[in-house]
Formats: structure tokens, C-alpha cells, sequence
């Protein structure tokens, strides 16, 4: 058995639902703003048509723990994510 979605109740699948949810909770909760990251993805611009430029700043002390925590963040943290690329897509062959 294969799971699927009815392309025609796309609107009531469960990341639509889950978004509004969170949505919901977040402006109930006295939120002025919500953010959705990443690109300006069609199902996240269903949303909304604004957009913002994010820009993140790392930092990381002079130390021999901050120069370690640098060499994790520039050469690891890009490596486990091939790694991870890597494992789907030997899932989705396999």
C-alpha cells in the first residue's frame, strides 16, 4: 500500500493544518509576527506575500573551544547534511 494526497484537498493536508495551527497559537499568544524561514516557497507565499531578507551572523569566541566550534559549524555541520542527502536518497533507491 502506497500513501498519497488527493491533489484537489491539497488545502486540508496535514502541513497545511499543522501551519495553521501553529499560526493560530502563535497570534493567540499575542505574536505580531510569524516566520516561515528559507526561500519564498509557493506554498509558503499561500500564506502570505510578504517577504523578508533574513541574515544570520555567527560568532564564535577567541578561544580553542570557539576555533573548534568554528571548524563544526564551517566543515561538519555541511558534511552531516550530505550525509543526510545522502541516506535519503539511498532510501528513496533502495
Amino acid at each position: 500500500m502506497k500513501g498519497g494526497i488527493d491533489v484537489e484537498a491539497r488545502r486540508l493536508g496535514p502541513g497545511v493544518l499543522l501551519t495553521h495551527q501553529e499560526l493560530q497559537c502563535a497570534f493567540e499568544s499575542g505574536f505580531e509576527s510569524y516566520e516561515l524561514l528559507g526561500q519564498a516557497d509557493d506554498y509558503k507565499l499561500s500564506w502570505t506575500k510578504a517577504v523578508r531578507e533574513r541574515v544570520r551572523i555567527q560568532m564564535f569566541p577567541r578561544s580553542p573551544l570557539g576555533r573548534l566550534e568554528h571548524l563544526a559549524w564551517r566543515r561538519g555541520r555541511p558534511a552531516v547534511k550530505r550525509l543526510q542527502g545522502a541516506l535519503a536518497r539511498s532510501r528513496d533507491h533502495g
